[in-house]
Formats: C-alpha cells, sequence, structure tokens
C-alpha cells in the first residue's frame, strides 16, 4: 500500500513538474514555457522566443526569434511608447561575406534632395517635453526610400544608418562637381590671360552673319552627354589656324588624351569610351596659341 501512495505521489509529482510554468535546469538555466532551456535564461511562447545569455567573453547576448529572420527586439514603453538606448558605442555587420548582389548607388544627390532635415519636439511623452531633437520624417522617407521604414506597433521607425551610404556617395558626387568647376575656371583664367597677353586678338568684324566667330577656335557640348560607348564634339577650327588639338583633362587637371584636328571649319570629333575610364572630364580647343572655352563631359561605364 505504502508502495502505491508512493508511486502515485511520484507521479503527481512528476506531471506538476511538467506542467509547471518556470523551469530551473540542473546546470542553472532558467526556462519559461520551456523544460529544456538553452541559456541562462529563456522565454518560449507558441511563435515566439527570447532569450538571456552572458557569453564566454564577458558581453551579454540578448536574442530574440519569431519564425522569421527580420526578428527584432523591442524596447517599449505602453504609455511613453519606445525607450531611448544608451550604450558608448552601436555597430552593425557589414562584413562583404553576408552580402550578394553589391551595386554602387546611383544618383544619390537626387535621393537625398528629395529627404528634408527637421527639428521638433515629442509630444507623447511629458520627460521630452521642451527638447528640441533633429530628424527625419518616416512617411517622407518611405516615399523615397521605402526599405529604410518599417512599422512597429502602429508607429512608423526609420533606419537612420541606412542614409549614410547615400550621403557619402552624395558628397563624393559633390566633390567632383567641385573639383571639376575649379578646373574649368582654372582653365578659363588661363585662356583669357592668353588672350589678354596679347596672342592674338579679333574685333567684331571677324564675325560672321550666322553668329559663328569666323576666326576664333569653339567647342561645343558634347553629345550625348552623359555617354557610356561613343560621344561626338563639334568643332570650329578657323582656316588660318595651323595646328589645332582638342585636349582631355581630368577633374584634378591633369592631362588624359589629345586628339589632332586636320580638318578646318565645322568638324565633328568622335570619342570613344574606351580610351578613358568612367568619370568627369573637361575638354578645351586650343590652337596656334589660341584656346576655345572649355566644355564638361562625363564617362558612364
Amino acid at each position: 500500500m505504502k508502495k502505491r501512495i508512493l508511486f502515485i505521489l511520484t507521479l503527481s509529482f512528476l506531471s506538476s513538474f511538467a506542467m509547471a510554468q518556470m523551469y530551473v535546469s540542473w546546470t542553472g538555466n532558467v526556462g519559461i514555457g520551456t523544460t529544456s532551456p538553452s541559456c541562462k535564461f529563456q522565454i518560449n511562447s507558441s511563435t515566439n522566443n527570447f532569450t538571456f545569455k552572458p557569453s564566454n567573453s564577458g558581453s551579454l547576448e540578448i536574442g530574440g526569434y519569431d519564425g522569421s529572420t527580420n526578428a527584432t527586439i523591442t524596447f517599449w514603453h505602453s504609455y511613453s511608447g519606445f525607450n531611448k538606448l544608451i550604450a558608448k558605442s552601436f555597430t552593425k555587420s557589414s562584413d562583404s561575406t553576408l552580402k550578394t548582389n553589391v551595386q554602387l548607388l546611383e544618383d544619390p544627390i537626387n535621393v537625398i534632395k528629395r529627404i528634408n532635415g527637421y527639428s521638433y519636439f515629442y509630444r507623447e511623452d511629458p520627460s521630452q517635453r521642451g527638447i528640441k531633437e533633429y530628424g527625419v520624417i518616416a512617411q517622407e522617407v518611405e516615399r523615397v526610400l521605402p526599405e529604410l521604414v518599417d512599422t512597429i506597433k502602429g508607429i512608423k521607425v526609420v533606419d537612420y544608418d541606412g542614409l549614410i551610404p547615400f550621403l557619402l556617395e552624395a558628397i563624393k558626387e559633390q566633390q567632383t562637381q567641385i573639383e571639376s568647376l575649379t578646373q574649368e575656371i582654372m582653365l578659363l583664367k588661363q585662356s583669357e590671360s592668353q588672350r589678354s597677353g596679347g596672342a592674338k586678338s579679333f574685333s567684331n568684324n571677324n564675325l560672321i552673319l550666322d553668329g559663328q566667330k569666323q576666326n576664333i577656335l569653339q567647342v561645343y557640348q558634347n553629345a550625348p552627354n552623359p555617354f557610356n560607348a561613343t560621344t561626338t564634339i563639334k568643332c570650329y577650327v578657323p582656316e588660318n589656324i595651323s595646328n589645332a588639338k582638342l585636349c582631355v583633362y581630368d577633374v584634378r587637371g591633369s592631362l588624359m588624351k589629345c586628339y589632332s584636328i586636320q580638318d578646318r571649319g565645322f568638324v565633328d570629333l568622335h570619342i570613344q569610351a574606351g580610351s578613358l575610364s568612367a568619370g568627369i572630364y573637361v575638354y578645351v580647343l586650343t590652337g596656334d596659341g589660341l584656346t576655345s572655352e572649355t566644355k564638361q563631359m562625363v564617362l558612364t561605364k
């Protein structure tokens, strides 16, 4: 009889143990909703798991999983909304081995121009009233870069880090334009200096009726521009010019290539993309000490 009672009590204990809401393993791991916690603290439900695990290196691992590879951990207060997180630094995984189909951003300046920066105050959290903050508006970002906007608990959130690559490329593109304009100004000053120095001067009598300057070197904007295969530059070389050539410079002012022009009058010069690398260039027509105005062309590949 005693053995039977002991057996029934044992079964009752094991049944209660199996149905317990909290479980502590012999290794000290604590589980809620699971009898086999794999770390120091683990919460399981039918659709979501949460783990709290100190690592061997002394750091702390907090993990959330809802069956999706994009699972997130949300720090949320039912009254004030999202909480502020404060730490010395934050890092994001960016290893090249994790990425595929990597491509350079196109037209970053146009993207950035469509997103505005604002100052504002948060109105829901009394502790934040009167504190001016700065940022973007999620709805505006969503229209331009929807991949950077998510909706959590009915509130739109923005991945600010995702804007950094556009800012980097926009600054680089702007700097290239600045350097190109600087080079163009330099060439214009050089041309003006040569003309004012008395190399050769021409009066208004040298102008023909269609508006073209008969005795002045002229170069026109290449077409198409930008180009990735072939572009054409129309030039006007007066008959009295004995040595004419069109020279191409990069944005740093380095001479890249010169094309000798044998014909006179209006000449079409065809530039092949294979002779230059992708970038922004300035070209100028010269002959017998004279220099035309400069033009800019963009080569894409």
